[in-house]
């Protein structure tokens, strides 16, 4: 299944939602095709709480997924320790009902991060994506009495690069 079949298919009625994967695999376009689809819910990218810093950063998106009076979902790296956290407080308010993780291959994320000017980062995201494997794995180990689904998407896309605006004179 693809991110645009999931959309398509799968419901998140009624559900919270948490969408990880490595960077480069998808994350951001599939969060924004299920808010065009699902109005409801709130969308929580954890891209947009970097300046808190790597720890503080996780406890601002608890905080504002408990404030949160609706359903939700959160999409973004930082998605790997929301969960594990989730499970090792036993918080079911930021246990999701529905993991999706998208997997992409190594090459596209090497694509993607040339065609932005980022090759030089390409090492330090290759041993985050390690990192979050290893985060992930001790969710399961730690989760066995929760009943989340897990959707695993293997978003294989052609890296394009970025259309240049034009300007009219």
């Amino acid at each position: 299944m693809n991110v645009n079949e999931f959309v398509k298919n799968v419901s998140i009625i009624r559900k919270n939602v948490v969408i990880i994967g490595s960077p480069a695999s998808g994350k951001t376009y599939l969060a924004d095709q299920l808010k065009n689809k699902y109005k409801y819910h709130k969308y929580i990218s954890t891209d947009d709480y970097k300046e808190h810093g790597f720890k503080e950063a996780l406890y601002k998106v608890i905080k504002d997924i408990e404030n949160t009076k609706s359903r939700w979902v959160v999409e973004g790296v930082l998605g790997y320790r929301l969960i594990r956290k989730g499970v090792e407080q036993a918080n079911p308010d930021i246990i999701p009902d529905l993991i999706i993780i998208l997997n992409t291959s190594e090459e596209n994320i090497k694509k993607v991060y040339d065609i932005r000017g980022k090759s030089d980062k390409l090492e330090k995201v290759m041993s985050m994506i390690k990192s979050n494997d290893k985060v992930f794995q001790d969710y399961l180990k730690k989760a066995s009495d929760v009943h989340t689904m897990i959707y695993r998407i293997e978003n294989e896309f052609k890296p394009k690069k970025p259309r240049r605006s034009r300007i009219s004179r």
